[in-house]
C-alpha cells in the first residue's frame, strides 16, 4: 500500500506541475484513419467507434507482439496462451471465435484466426486502426464485432535523380521477464521513382516469470524477412511489391487447449507448441489518381498467401512414457485481392465502391504419433478431407455531408461464399452421414449499415450507427478434426451461419486540448456459433455449436487531454456484459466486466516518462460449466526515453527506451484467458500475467 500512495504522490506532483507550466499553443494532434472507408479521414468525422495506435505509442512499450500494445485500447483485451501467442478480445469476443477479422494496409486475411497475431512484427508497423463495432459492409460479412487494420511502414516516396539505400539497426531490445532478445535491421531505399524497405527481424525468449513461478512452456522464437518496393509514375501513381517470409514457434503455456498447466501432476500435463508457423506472402499494389472527371483515386491488389503449421501436443500417459502428437495443419493457401474506387460526382457526396474475393485451399490435416516407452509410435497419415472455400464480395459506401454540422453514411455489401469439402477422409465414423449431406454448401447475403454524425457545436459532436453483419462457418468450423489438450476438437457439418444487429450512440467532446468520447451499444445475435464441451472417446473435448440468441451489450470511453506542451492524459474504460438470452439471464463466458487504463506522459524535447495503471474489476458474473471467477486487479507500468544526441551528437536519430512493467509483481490473470475448470489449476491454468519486467530497446529512424 505504501508503494502505492507514493505513485499517487508522485503522479499528483507531475499533474501539478503540469497546470503551472507554459500553456501558450497547446493543441492535440490530429489523427486520420482508412480503415473505415478506404481514405484518410478525420476521425471526428467518422461515425464508426476507432481507436488508433501510432508507431511512437508502439515503440515506448516494445511489445513482445501486436496484440500487447492493443490490449490498453479501450474495451480490448489480451486473452493469453503464452509468451508470445495468445487471443485479441473485444465486445464480448476472442478473436478466436472468427468474429474480429484481421486487415494489413486494407487488405483482409483469412486463415489461422489464433495465430495471426503471432506472425507480425511490431516494429513493422506504423500504426493500427481498431474499429469497435461490426465493419462487415466494408471487410467482409464476418466482421461483427470489430476488426483491426494493420498499417506497415513504407519507404518515402523520393523522385531526385540519384537513387540512394540506407540501412540501420532498426531496433535492439532485451526483456528481463523471459531473458527475452530482439532485433530487426532495415535498409530504405529511394530515388527516381523508386522506394524500397527491406527488414529482417528475429527475436527469442525463454519461459517467462510470474509472481509465483515460472510459466512453463511459454517461451518462443520468430523470424522475419519483409520488404516494400515501389515504383511511383508521377507523384498520384505507385505500383507496388509486397513479400514477407516468416517463422515463428510459440509454445502455449496455457489458453486455449493446453490446460490443466505445466505443475500439475505428470501424467496431466499437456505441452502445446507450433514448430512452426510458416507464412509465406507475396502481394501486388496499384494505387492512382487517375485523370477521370469525378473519381478521385483507384486502389487494386491482389495476394498470394500460403501457411503451415506443424502443431505439438506432448503428454505423459506414465512416468517413462511420452506421447508427441503431430498434426501437420497444411494450410490455407489463400489467393485474394481489391479494386477500390474513390469518386465525388455527386456535390457533397463521396462515394467508395469496391470489391474483393478469396479462395482458400485446405489440404486435409496429417497426423503422426511419436511414442516412447509404452506408447506405440503411429504412421503420419491423413485425418481430414480437403476443403475449399470461396468468397467473392461487393460493396458502396456513401458519405453525404449536407451542411457543416451533419454527415450521412450508408454502405452496403453483397457476400457470396461456397464451401466444399471432399468428405473422403472421415475420422469420426457417427458423423459420416451428416459430413456427406453437407460437404457443399453456398451462401450469399446482403449487409449493410448506416450512420450520422451530428454535429451542434465545434466541440461537441453526437454519432449514431445501427449495423447488421453475418458470418457463414468456416472450413475449420464445419469440418475440423483434431486433439485439443488432452481430448479432441470434432467437427459439426450442420452449423448454421450466424446473424447479428448493432446499435451504437457516442457523444464526444472535441477541443483543440480534449478528445473525450462515450459510447453505448446493443448487440443482438442470432444461431451464435460458441464452444461446447463435450466427452468424446472419454475425454472432455469442444464442438462449435449454434446456441440460438445472445445479447453483448456495454459501454465504452476515451479520453485525451494535452494539459500543457509537455504533458499528455489518456484514461479509457470499457464496462461489457454478454447474456445466452436462449436461457434465463445465462452469462457469455470469458468476458471482462470493468476495465480502464490511466496514462500520463511528459515529452520534453530531448526525453519521455510515460506512467500506466490498469484496473480490471472481479468477475463475478460467468458460466460456472466453463470459468471460475477472477479477482479484481490493478497494475502499474513505466517506460522512459531519451535521444542519445544529448550526449552523442553523431547518433542524432537514436533513442534509448527503458520501461519496469508490472511494477510491484501483481500475480493476476486477464478475465478473458481461458482455462480448464475440470482440471488441476496452477499458475498456467488459468495462466498468469508475467511479473515484474525491466526493458530496454535502441530504436532508430531514417
Amino acid at each position: 500500500m505504501t508503494k502505492v500512495k507514493g505513485l499517487a504522490i508522485a503522479l499528483s506532483f507531475c499533474c501539478a506541475n503540469a497546470l503551472y507550466a507554459d500553456e501558450n499553443s497547446i493543441k492535440l494532434d490530429e489523427v486520420t484513419v482508412s480503415s473505415t472507408n478506404m481514405y484518410e479521414t478525420d476521425i471526428n468525422d467518422i461515425s464508426k467507434v476507432v481507436s488508433v495506435i501510432d508507431e511512437e505509442e508502439i515503440k515506448t512499450k516494445s511489445p513482445t507482439s501486436i496484440i500487447e500494445v492493443m490490449k490498453d485500447s479501450a474495451g480490448v483485451n489480451f486473452s493469453r496462451a503464452g509468451g508470445l501467442g495468445g487471443q485479441l478480445s473485444m465486445r464480448g469476443f476472442n478473436s478466436n471465435d472468427l468474429k474480429i477479422p484481421m486487415s494489413i494496409n486494407g487488405e483482409r486475411f483469412r486463415g489461422r484466426n489464433t495465430l495471426e497475431y503471432n506472425m507480425i512484427d511490431p516494429s513493422r508497423v506504423e500504426k493500427i486502426e481498431i474499429i469497435r463495432g461490426p465493419a462487415a459492409a466494408i471487410y467482409g460479412s464476418e466482421a461483427m464485432a470489430g476488426m483491426v487494420n494493420i498499417v506497415t511502414k513504407k519507404a518515402k516516396l523520393n523522385f531526385s535523380e540519384e537513387f540512394t539505400m540506407k540501412p540501420i539497426v532498426q531496433n535492439i531490445s532485451y526483456d528481463s521477464v523471459n531473458n527475452g532478445y530482439g532485433t530487426r535491421v532495415e535498409v530504405e531505399g529511394s530515388g527516381q521513382g523508386i522506394d524500397m524497405l527491406l527488414g529482417t527481424g528475429y527475436k527469442t525468449a525463454d519461459d517467462y516469470d510470474t509472481p509465483k513461478g515460472k510459466a512453463l512452456n511459454s517461451e518462443y522464437e520468430t523470424k522475419h524477412l519483409d520488404g516494400s518496393l515501389g515504383y511511383s509514375f508521377d507523384e498520384d501513381t505507385r505500383l507496388g511489391l509486397n513479400f514477407k517470409l516468416s517463422d515463428t514457434e510459440t509454445h502455449r503455456a496455457g489458453g486455449l487447449g493446453s490446460a490443466p498447466g505445466m505443475y500439475a501432476d505428470l501424467t496431466k500435463r499437456v505441452y502445446i507448441s507450433e514448430r512452426p508457423i510458416k507464412e509465406r506472402y507475396l502481394g501486388l499494389t496499384y494505387e492512382t489518381k487517375p485523370d477521370i472527371e469525378g473519381i478521385s483515386k483507384i486502389d487494386t491488389s491482389v495476394y498470394r498467401r500460403t501457411l503451415w503449421t506443424d502443431v505439438v501436443t506432448t503428454t505423459y500417459p506414465n512416468a517413462t512414457s511420452t506421447k508427441e502428437v503431430h498434426r501437420y495443419v497444411q494450410g490455407p493457401l489463400m489467393y485474394g485481392g481489391k479494386v477500390v474506387a474513390i469518386s465525388d460526382p455527386i456535390k457533397d457526396t463521396i462515394f467508395t465502391a469496391g470489391a474483393d474475393f478469396y479462395l482458400q485451399d485446405w489440404e486435409g490435416a496429417e497426423q503422426e504419433i511419436k511414442g516412447t516407452g509404452t506408447v506405440a509410435s503411429v504412421a503420419r497419415k491423413k485425418v481430414e478431407s480437403d476443403s475449399t472455400q470461396n468468397n467473392f464480395g461487393t460493396f458502396l459506401l456513401a458519405e453525404h455531408l449536407p451542411n457543416e454540422w451533419l454527415i450521412l453514411s450508408a454502405n452496403v455489401r453483397y457476400d457470396y461464399y461456397k464451401t466444399e469439402n471432399d468428405a473422403d477422409v472421415i475420422t469420426i465414423p457417427a458423423l459420416t452421414q451428416k459430413i456427406q449431406e453437407n460437404k457443399s454448401k453456398t451462401d450469399d447475403v446482403v449487409t449493410y449499415s448506416l450512420g450520422t454524425v451530428i454535429k451542434p457545436k465545434d466541440w461537441l459532436n453526437f454519432t449514431a450507427n445501427y449495423s447488421t453483419a453475418y458470418r457463414t462457418p468456416t472450413v475449420n468450423e464445419l469440418f475440423g478434426y483434431g486433439v485439443y489438450g488432452s481430448g479432441y476438437i470434432l467437427p459439426n457439418p450442420e452449423l448454421k451461419s450466424e446473424k447479428s444487429k448493432t446499435i451504437d450512440l457516442s457523444a464526444r467532446l472535441i477541443f483543440e486540448d480534449l478528445l473525450a468520447s462515450a459510447t453505448v451499444y446493443k448487440s443482438d445475435y442470432k444461431d451464435m456459433i460458441s464452444w461446447e464441451n463435450i466427452t468424446y472417446l472419454g475425454t472432455t473435448s469442444r464442438q462449435r455449436v449454434n446456441i440460438g440468441k445472445a445479447t453483448v451489450e456495454g459501454l465504452e470511453l476515451d479520453l485525451k487531454y494535452a494539459i500543457n506542451n509537455n504533458y499528455t492524459l489518456t484514461w479509457n474504460g470499457a464496462y461489457t456484459k454478454g447474456t445466452d438470452t436462449t436461457t434465463v439471464d445465462k452469462p457469455l463466458k470469458y468476458i471482462a466486466p470493468f476495465v480502464s487504463n490511466l496514462g500520463l506522459r511528459y515529452d520534453g524535447d530531448l526525453y519521455y516518462v510515460s506512467g500506466h495503471a490498469k484496473y480490471s474489476k472481479a468477475k463475478t458474473r460467468i458460466d460456472t460449466a466453463v470459468e471460475r471467477e477472477t479477482d479484481s486487479y490493478l497494475v502499474y507500468d513505466v517506460y522512459a526515453g531519451v535521444e542519445l544526441k544529448k550526449f552523442l551528437p553523431e547518433f542524432n536519430k537514436t533513442t534509448i527506451r527503458l520501461g519496469v512493467e508490472n511494477i510491484f509483481n501483481k500475480a493476476y490473470v486477464d478475465a478473458t484467458t481461458y482455462e480448464s475448470i475440470t482440471s488441476y489449476q496452477s499458475l498456467s491454468n488459468p495462466l498468469l500475467e508475467p511479473g515484474r519486467n525491466f526493458k530496454i530497446s535502441l530504436t532508430t529512424r531514417f
